[in-house]
């Protein structure tokens, strides 16, 4: 359970990351 919590947010996180790098780059 926390485990996943964890990895989850983490991957929320990292998705986030990776969409806004995404975006700038495609904008630029």
């Amino acid at each position: 359970m926390s485990y996943a919590g964890t990895v989850s947010r983490a991957g929320a996180s990292l998705g986030k990351k990776i969409l806004f790098m995404y975006s700038s780059y495609t904008i630029y």
